[in-house]
């Protein structure tokens, strides 16, 4: 099978996925990527990141792409901001990986995955609920005398100080 055969292949896939060098300069990118930022291969030649992204981002991208390839290892990063070629910002799921030549990393492979929104706004979700009862938390572990909150179902959620006192955890 010849190398066109894979590009098709890589091609049809909805996820982005791209090859960088260990500079993180872009040396290939299929046609999702291509077309989210709206660009051609030509113009991925020794470019970093598309202009239209904040430098922030990446600068992060590159201190990602440097760790895979200075460790040699996987790194997996659970949601990171692209912006597309309008300016409008998404989140997506990242693996990047090294490519060997021998015991050398040559090229950095990240392939990228839309998060749906409703994940999103779940994460969120479940951040203000942490945030919005942490007071609670603080108050019963520091109470002086033997609590533990219950959730509906009759489970710990925390006990006071006192209680893991006399009774442990």
């Amino acid at each position: 099978m010849d190398h066109e055969f894979f590009k098709n292949i890589l091609n049809s896939i909805r996820d982005f996925i791209l090859i960088k060098d260990p500079n993180s300069n872009l040396v290939w990118a299929n046609k999702s990527f291509l077309d989210y930022y709206g660009m051609s291969e030509d113009d991925l030649k020794e470019i970093v990141d598309g202009p239209q992204s904040d430098p922030d981002d990446t600068l992060q991208y590159i201190r990602d792409d440097l760790k895979v390839v200075d460790s040699g290892k996987h790194l997996n990063i659970s949601s990171e901001p692209v912006t597309d070629a309008k300016g409008n910002i998404k989140y997506f799921h990242t693996i990047k990986s090294p490519v060997f030549d021998g015991e050398k990393v040559i090229h950095s492979v990240g392939i990228s995955r839309l998060i749906d929104d409703s994940e999103i706004e779940n994460q969120h979700s479940q951040i203000d609920a942490k945030t919005y009862t942490a007071p609670l938390r603080s108050i019963i572990d520091n109470l002086p005398i033997k609590c533990m909150l219950l959730d509906k179902n009759f489970r710990p959620i925390i006990c006071s100080k006192s209680w893991i006192g006399v009774f442990g955890d």
